[in-house]
């Protein structure tokens, strides 16, 4: 039997009204994807964390990606159910804030968990950004 078949990625249910999602933490590819798509917002939580203003509960910093950062939580989300690729259509379903909140703080809570704490989910923020920027500054110019 291979580890494969029997690994349990941790997961929560989002529950509202007779519907559920379930979600899980946040993968380095959705960390890069995230940072790729939000690279300035993702910038600036990087530097109120380092700061220590994002030193609150994982709700709390649910709570201020959607009062800062509606686009970004949508994102959060649809990564977090596992479907980047739908996060427009995710922000468009306009789930009720109560929900979206529940769904960011399971989904940061779980990534922290998996990640080590905001210190080393930072780490890899960062790590990401840099590799972001420096996969931009190597494309071909077109002047040669």
């Amino acid at each position: 039997m291979s580890q494969l078949e029997t690994l349990i990625i941790p997961s929560e249910t989002v529950t509202f009204g007779k519907n559920s999602l379930t979600v899980y933490g946040l993968s380095l590819p959705h960390i890069t994807f995230i940072v790729r798509h939000h690279r300035d917002v993702v910038a600036d939580l990087y530097t109120q964390a380092i700061e220590g203003k994002l030193a609150g509960s994982a709700e709390a910093i649910a709570v201020q990606l959607l009062d800062d950062f509606a686009p970004l939580a949508s994102l959060v989300i649809a990564c977090g159910i596992g479907e980047p690729e739908n996060a427009d259509r995710l922000a468009k379903l306009n789930l009720p804030l109560a929900v979206q909140i529940d769904a960011l703080d399971k989904i940061i809570r779980l990534t922290l968990e998996a990640e080590g704490g905001l210190g080393k989910l930072m780490e890899i923020a960062a790590r990401a950004m840099t590799a972001t920027a420096t996969l931009t500054s190597q494309k071909p110019s077109i002047t040669g």
